[in-house]
């Protein structure tokens, strides 16, 4: 998806772009303490950034932004010609959902 969606109650689906990685690995944290995992995730912003805009990203994602703030977002492995990559989605509770989805 190249393009912005809206969506309802004025949430957008679009693709991460630069500037987007620190508030996508707060949705990756806040889903690792909601499975009682925090020291699961080691990654960082800046590694993060590297996945996923570098010349050859190792990582894609989407995100549902509402009212300038990631509310969830969804990673997935770059898919080999003519598949689907199966995604990972990550609800950020902080951001007034419940549980996380998936």
């Amino acid at each position: 998806m190249d393009r912005e969606q809206q969506l309802c109650g004025g949430a957008v689906l679009r693709q991460a772009r630069p500037g987007d990685e620190a508030q996508i690995v707060a949705c990756i944290r806040a889903l690792a303490e909601y499975e009682k995992e925090p020291d699961a995730v080691q990654m960082t912003a800046g590694d993060l950034r590297q996945a996923l805009f570098a010349s050859s990203p190792s990582v894609f994602a989407h995100v549902i932004e509402k009212e300038q703030r990631i509310v969830t977002s969804s990673t997935s492995p770059p898919a080999p010609p003519g598949t689907a990559a199966a995604t990972s989605p990550r609800t950020c509770p902080q951001a007034g959902t419940t549980r996380p989805n998936g």
